[in-house]
């Protein structure tokens, strides 16, 4: 036998079965029929999700959290880690967004998005760990308390910008 006829016996084609291509070509009818098209946006399947994976209630919410954290903020930065030096901190929180960088000097006083106050006053902080005995007589490690590195005091939104924890003491 040679090279040519060994080609031919090991190229065969395989033809799907009637059902099988029934069941295929059933698919795709229920698929196009879950289709709506918006004007000006992309095509989205009727039901819970986008063609880009994301529900569309879930872009609504997140366009309205958006503009939320859009919001402007004015307060006094307050610098508990390193009192009278500059904070330069990157902010992103969408990724639509730019990185935008911010130079914070303690004592100063700043209008800024909402979502950059509410990171310095609830997520900025240093966990403070401490060892628990538990009922056997083990140790165990748990976060006790947390200290804020620096801290958003705003002339507006109290309530929203509670800052965590205790104020960070730095001893000369």
């Amino acid at each position: 036998m040679t090279v040519n006829a060994k080609k031919k016996e090991e190229t065969t084609i395989i033809q799907p079965d009637r059902e099988q291509v029934e069941k295929i070509l059933e698919k795709k009818k229920t698929a196009e029929a879950r289709r709506i098209d918006l004007p000006g946006e992309r095509t989205l399947v009727r039901g819970t999700r986008s063609d880009d994976g994301m529900s569309i209630k879930t872009k609504e919410t997140l366009e309205k959290q958006r503009l939320d954290d859009s919001r402007l903020v004015e307060g006094m930065f307050q610098y508990h880690e390193k009192p009278g030096s500059t904070l330069p901190m990157r902010f992103r929180k969408y990724g639509e967004d730019g990185i935008r960088l911010y130079h914070l000097k303690d004592g100063k006083t700043y209008t800024v998005p909402f979502a950059v106050a509410y990171r310095i006053n609830k997520e900025m902080v240093v966990p403070v760990h401490e060892y628990k005995l538990d009922e056997s007589g083990k140790k165990s490690a748990m976060i006790g308390k947390y200290l804020r590195r620096c801290t958003f005091w705003p002339m507006n939104f109290r309530d929203e910008l509670e800052p965590v924890g205790e104020p960070m003491v730095v001893k000369p």
